[in-house]
């Protein structure tokens, strides 16, 4: 239900992967080792930050298409995933990102195991804190695989696809995005698409 958060047992969700560790080592299963764990985590990110800006980088045009949105009026700016929010900030922290989006509204991990259930969420946090509703022609998901053009479409928003990851155009064309673009690099382009 949007708004409310999902309290999952111990071994619901993102959770069985843990538990099969706790059930392998004998520990017996408890909700208070998963936000151990999601705090561990996220410490973890933070620690190796030096490592991961090495490793990782901000795909082509991604921080600029940020920038050039938080200009637009009228356009609010989160984030929605798998990652629990403690480990979303993280690695947005780490990479420069998180001062361009408003993470109290996002949606996370924790929110529930089903993206495309996370949009309404996040639709009524947004909601909530500006006063405006987001409808799906109002909300727009923008991501590079065909499942997060299937929780966009099924969550109920519009969905700008970016085929600089490991995901074809053709690939996420099919899976229903409304325009895919090859990377984020055309700012100009995104901001007529989104707006038009």
């Amino acid at each position: 239900m949007a708004g409310r958060s999902w309290r999952p047992g111990p071994c619901s969700g993102g959770r069985p992967a843990l538990c099969e560790t706790l059930d392998i080592h004998g520990i017996p299963r408890s909700d208070d080792y998963f936000e151990r764990f999601i705090d561990l985590q996220a410490r973890g990110y933070e620690e190796r930050a030096h490592a991961m800006r090495l490793r990782g980088r901000v795909l082509p045009g991604a921080l600029n298409a940020l920038q050039a949105l938080s200009c637009v009026p009228g356009i609010t700016q989160s984030i929605l995933t798998g990652n629990t929010k403690a480990s979303a900030e993280a690695k947005l922290r780490i990479f420069g990102l998180n001062r361009l989006l408003d993470l109290e509204i996002g949606a996370y991990r924790e929110d529930g195991p089903v993206r495309a259930r996370l949009i309404p969420i996040a639709q009524d946090r947004a909601r909530s804190k500006d006063g405006l509703t987001y409808s799906p022609d109002l909300t727009v998901l923008i991501g590079d695989t065909p499942q997060d053009v299937i929780a966009g479409r099924d969550g109920g928003a519009r969905v700008i696809a970016v085929a600089s990851g490991k995901s074809s155009p053709t690939d996420l064309k099919a899976a229903g995005a409304d325009v895919v673009f090859p990377d984020l690099t055309d700012s100009a382009a995104l901001i007529r698409t989104i707006t038009g």
